[in-house]
């Protein structure tokens, strides 16, 4: 069981309790801050415990008693695995349009209520691609230390977070200032304050530069530094009411699903070369739309002198039609690079099979830039 969250979820419960079970909830809580030589308030702060680890279990254990929960299925926080929909903890309102959403494998992501895409499926059902997930939590390791480019929200980086534990590390960029102040709550309220480091900037080939980057705010998940449509869109209103509305409609009022109501922010790129003199990394989970060659270009140092690294990248071989030649070239270094690494890389299916993950078969070149479907690929060296 992850403690620190233990402890977040008992702070929650405890103001319910009566006085009888809340002074034997706060005699063990007293026993373990004597043992780590902390107060209660810094234990039911999620902070971390300096103490034998079956001390905390002892401590958690006999909570769990005091509060009359016998078995794992009704523990105040599910392990680090799935559970059914109708076991979650209902979504809590913190007001400014942001909810607090328990996901199905036990961690906190904070998701605001005017966004489409990637907010549905965490607030609706705590899970998103579940592929990804499963491949994520079934092999991510405690003590690893990981890279997630494209942090949106937080919900892989607090999902790192809760594998790599308090001895790991996991470093989150996300290039959209609007989104990031969102992942700085959900940092906040994850209970891995000090596991997870974050930054407000586009990983890219160079270090320093400004530039732009379009967004709609109701699908800020597809936001990208790689294409600029504001454009046609120059004016208009920021969410969906009832004076831009008709922007999304054909001349018959019919919605135009998934037009975009594109904004421009400014933003500022970084190297992860440059952002971490850490090359100790296990993993880099990229979701950059279309920009994850240049993320795994920004990373040679990094990749070079950690071998046991493993990338997940998003990608399509549209993505090659899409652009002109300069990010073709890059394509082209991208894949160079990785295959002189010793890389091989392959297509992690979207669905799950029985319950496991699939992937496909090894790519060519060819089949890369001309046959690959969007979705997620996995590259790992070979052993």
């Amino acid at each position: 069981m992850n403690y620190r969250l233990f402890f977040l979820a008992l702070r929650g419960k405890i103001r319910n309790l009566n006085n009888d079970k809340l002074t034997e909830v706060y005699k063990h809580l007293e026993y373990l801050g004597q043992k780590a030589n902390v107060d209660t308030k810094h234990i039911l702060s999620g902070k971390k415990l300096n103490t034998e680890a079956q001390i905390i279990d002892d401590a958690i254990t006999n909570i769990n008693s005091v509060m009359n929960i016998n078995n794992k299925k009704n523990t105040l926080l599910e392990p680090n695995s799935y559970v059914s929909t109708n076991e979650r903890v209902s979504p809590i309102y913190l007001g400014g349009n942001l909810i607090l959403c328990k996901m199905r494998w036990g961690g906190y992501v904070v998701c605001p209520t005017w966004n489409v895409d990637v907010s549905v499926g965490l607030i609706k059902e705590g899970i998103h691609e579940e592929a990804l997930t499963k491949f994520i939590l079934d092999n991510v390791r405690e003590g690893e230390n990981f890279i997630n480019v494209g942090s949106n929200f937080g919900y892989y980086t607090v999902m790192a977070a809760t594998k790599v534990g308090y001895s790991g590390k996991v470093y989150g960029f996300e290039a959209n200032p609007i989104t990031f102040t969102i992942l700085m709550k959900t940092l906040h309220y994850s209970g891995y304050y000090d596991t997870i480091e974050i930054y407000n900037r586009a990983v890219s080939k160079e270090t320093g530069l400004d530039l732009s980057m379009d967004f709609d705010y109701q699908y800020i998940g597809g936001g990208s530094i790689m294409y600029d449509s504001i454009d046609k869109n120059e004016g208009m209103d920021s969410f969906w009411n009832e004076n831009s509305i008709h922007h999304a409609l054909d001349t018959n009022g019919k919605y135009r699903k998934g037009f975009c109501f594109y904004q421009k922010i400014n933003t500022k790129t970084i190297k992860l070369d440059d952002a971490l003199d850490c090359d100790n990394i296990d993993w880099i989970l990229c979701d950059a739309e279309c920009a994850d060659p240049l993320v795994i270009l920004s990373a040679k140092r990094i990749i070079s002198n950690s071998p046991e690294i493993r990338i997940i990248f998003e990608w399509s071989s549209n993505n090659y039609q899409l652009f002109d030649d300069e990010y073709k070239n890059d394509i082209k270094e991208m894949w160079d690079f990785l295959y002189s690494e010793g890389f091989v890389i392959k297509h992690i299916e979207p669905a799950l099979r029985e319950g496991q993950v699939v992937f496909g078969d090894e790519l060519s070149y060819d089949d890369f830039i001309n046959n690959c479907e969007h979705g997620d690929y996995f590259a790992y060296r070979m052993k």
